[in-house]
């Protein structure tokens, strides 16, 4: 690095000399005006014709120079004007054309003073032959100290001649003052030398300082940060480009000794920002000069932010930081924002929410009223089935679109978890009740996403939050109890919560550990409802039914617990095993009495329970005729087409198929012809109580006609009056009832003695029946 330097100083040394070499126009006219007027009073007080030679030949070398420098620096200018800069080697050139003009003159003047000296009749003219020597050594010195070699040899070219004009006179006197001249010499070399290292100190000293401040320019205009430093006056001393492009300033202009409000008024003129934010930022940087405050941001743009902070300097005034955090601003919202977001919806997330509910109730005065709504999409499994999770994320991001209208923009909406979402809305007039059903009927439509269409519908449970709820925790479970009453009501419903629900949740969650223990210990177990001929009334099939009697809660309905089972994934085993002890049952009968077993559900998800009945039928020996699977919509909404080829399984084993609960749901007709159907039970709901009813009549011998018109036998349910038997009797195309007329869900034992008797149970005296088995 120190060679570096030097030769550094070396090059500007002898780039600066040479220049110099070519510098000084007029020390040249002067020098030879007095060459010109000294060799001129010689030649007066001589009138020696050799005096007139030597002032003609200075005047022709200087005229040389001056034509020399003119050269130079056109041919520099040329150079410098094509974008390069001159080289070495150019610089050698023009040193040898300068050392053989002036060395030329300088031994012009040294043979003028040797003969002058010579030939001087006076002590006038011999001082005057010598001084003209002595006054030209100074302009050696001051001007070729770049040079040693030159100097040497201006120096030779000035005293040689004169040396050896002295030296021929050959007396004491002479002698001394010959040996007087080599010291000079020595003395104006040393003296050269002197000036030419006190020249590289300096230059030296110059360049560190150059490229010390070369490089803390660069230091202080690469930073990532804006500089602006301060003396104890409020005068800047320093303003790096950053800070300049902060400000949107030009990094030409210096502000190096301007005040800051000087700075200010700059910014105000030329920048971009609005008189109040500017007025902000002058403020704020004051204080920080002042030692008022350390650190601030502020918003100088709608889009930009800058962070100051102010160390003070020790000798007054301050440095200043100044950084643009516009982006890590932007940053932090946007992972502020992922923080609270839901990914799939866009909504809030469980955190986000929560935190909102807080925020709102803090800034809402007592007055207000805030209510939690949750609300599901009913059988989303079937979308995510059928269609795929990308389209089923899709789907509930429209979904929760969707709700941002209906809801209005003051909601706060997240999705909860799978397909649940929750709501915090602000009520002022309408009621809860209003509320919920807006946004069932609003959400409960088809929605189109990635191409296809999705027809769904929604449930909805709402509660009224309290404002010591501080975050809504209490609001949210009383909400999703209304959401699960609600969905025990079927799909597209709402309902909102009501505290009696809290005995139902209680019980709910008492039956759902129970049955676990339940099914493992196989405590569910089927009772037999019979199914007679309409004609002879004569015990022809039974249907099993589950129930479960718990030693606490008493007997549990099958339409309490399946649900929860289905819930708890625990179904298929509850249907495994009611199969399994139905043809166990069914075997001591009769053989022309079958059975039939409702499945649920989710147990068409996978082949699992086909596969293993179709083997329980081989493994048991029982005959498929005798056993009928009852089915009902909701099995067929899942997937009709992944269930109807199960249902093709079963039947071409020999098992009956029959379509439960028929008239009930709004699809039932296209299931006539499409599945492998034996049967038809057409529901309750469809029967009328007397003749009155004429309509219902015609309805129902209307559908059992369609039915024998397709080949499939039919079974009335919920037969209960004598007055209904009458009534269907007169039908001719019904060919099975059912219902409590004919008597209660038996067990095994007592259908095997009805069976026995050949006849129909409504035969049998009421006393007969044990009446501890009724439902």
């Amino acid at each position: 690095m120190d060679n570096d330097k030097h030769r550094s100083a070396e090059r500007i040394i002898y780039e600066n000399f040479v220049d110099r070499l070519f510098e000084g126009r007029g020390q040249i006219i002067a020098g030879m005006c007095l060459q010109v007027a000294v060799m001129a009073i010689l030649y007066v007080e001589t009138f020696n014709p050799i005096f007139f030679v030597f002032p003609v030949l200075a005047v022709a070398l200087a005229l040389m120079r001056l034509r020399q420098s003119r050269q130079f620096h056109a041919e520099r200018a040329a150079i410098s004007a094509s974008g390069n800069k001159p080289d070495e080697a150019w610089y050698r050139d023009w040193e040898w054309r300068f050392t053989l003009t002036t060395v030329t003159a300088a031994l012009n003047v040294g043979l003028f003073s040797s003969s002058g000296y010579l030939l001087a009749e006076t002590e006038f003219v011999a001082v005057v032959a010598i001084v003209l020597v002595f006054a030209s050594v100074p302009s050696i010195i001051a001007r070729l100290y770049g040079s040693i070699r030159l100097a040497a040899m201006m120096m030779v070219s000035l005293f040689l001649p004169l040396t050896l004009g002295v030296f021929t006179v050959w007396d004491a006197p002479h002698l001394v003052m010959v040996a007087l001249f080599v010291p000079f010499t020595l003395s104006a070399m040393s003296m050269i030398r002197d000036v030419r290292q006190t020249f590289v100190f300096a230059v030296r000293g110059s360049l560190e300082k150059r490229l010390l401040g070369k490089r803390l320019n660069d230091a202080v205009s690469n930073m990532s940060h804006g500089l602006l430093m301060l003396d104890d006056d409020g005068q800047v001393i320093v303003l790096n480009d950053p800070a300049k492009a902060i400000f949107g300033l030009s990094e030409k202009r210096d502000f190096a000794g301007r005040s800051l409000a000087a700075v200010m008024r700059y910014i105000r003129r030329y920048g971009s920002y609005d008189a109040g934010r500017l007025t902000a930022l002058s403020d704020i940087l004051s204080r920080l000069a002042k030692g008022e405050q350390s650190k601030a941001s502020v918003l100088i743009s709608g889009k930009q932010t800058l962070e100051l902070s102010a160390n003070p300097r020790p000798g007054g005034g301050a440095v200043l930081l100044i950084e643009d955090i516009t982006e890590q601003v932007r940053m932090s919202r946007k992972l502020e924002k992922m923080r609270t977001t839901d990914p799939i919806t866009g909504l809030l997330n469980r955190d986000g929410f929560f935190t909102a509910i807080s925020k709102a109730l803090a800034s809402s005065s007592a007055r207000t009223q805030h209510s939690i709504i949750v609300f599901d999409i009913d059988d989303f499994k079937r979308v995510n089935d059928s269609a795929g999770h990308f389209q089923g994320d899709r789907l509930l991001k429209a979904v929760g679109q969707a709700s941002r209208k209906v809801l209005g923009a003051n909601a706060k909406i997240t999705r909860h978890g799978a397909d649940e979402f929750i709501a915090c809305v602000r009520r002022s007039r309408k009621s809860l009740e209003a509320v919920c059903r807006e946004l069932r009927d609003g959400l409960s439509t088809t929605y189109t996403v990635g191409g296809e269409q999705f027809a769904i519908t929604i449930s909805v449970g709402g509660a009224d939050l309290l404002r010591d709820d501080h975050d809504g925790t209490d609001a949210n479970i009383h909400a999703s109890l209304a959401l699960t009453d609600a969905k025990s009501r079927g799909s597209r419903s709402f309902s909102v919560y009501d505290p009696s629900m809290n005995v139902s949740q209680l019980r709910r969650q008492l039956l759902k550990g129970a049955l676990m223990n339940a099914v493992h210990a196989g405590e569910i177990s089927p009772l037999y409802q019979p199914i007679v001929d309409a004609k002879s009334g004569r015990l022809v099939a039974c249907e099993a039914l589950a129930r479960w009697q718990h030693d606490e809660l008493g007997v549990v309905s099958a339409e309490e617990f399946i649900p929860l089972a289905e819930e708890m994934g625990v179904v298929t085993r509850i249907s495994r095993h009611m199969l399994s002890k139905a043809m166990q049952d069914s075997a001591k009968w009769p053989d022309d009495i079958t059975v039939s077993v409702n499945l649920s559900a989710k147990d068409f998800e996978d082949t699992a329970l086909t596969d293993w009945l179709l083997n329980a039928l081989g493994r048991q020996n029982f005959n498929p005729s005798r056993l009928e699977i009852e089915i009902t919509e909701t099995s067929l909404i899942r997937n009709e087409a992944f269930v109807s080829k199960q249902l093709k399984r079963m039947r071409d084993r020999g098992v009956r198929i029959a379509l439960d609960d028929f008239g009930t749901g709004y699809s039932s007709f296209n299931y006539l012809h499409r599945l492998p159907l034996d049967r038809v039970k057409i529901d309750k709901s469809l029967l009328a109580t007397t003749s009155k009813e004429t309509s219902l009549l015609q309805l129902l011998e209307r559908l059992a006609g369609l039915c024998a018109a397709l080949g499939k036998g039919t079974t009335i349910e919920g037969v209960e009056t004598a007055e209904q038997l009458e009534l269907l009797r007169d039908m001719s195309d019904i060919g099975r009832l059912q219902g409590y007329l004919f008597g209660p869900a038996l067990p095994a034992d007592a259908i095997a003695t009805i069976a026995s008797a050949h006849g129909s149970p409504r035969a049998m005296p009421d006393e007969t029946l044990p009446m501890a088995y009724a439902s």
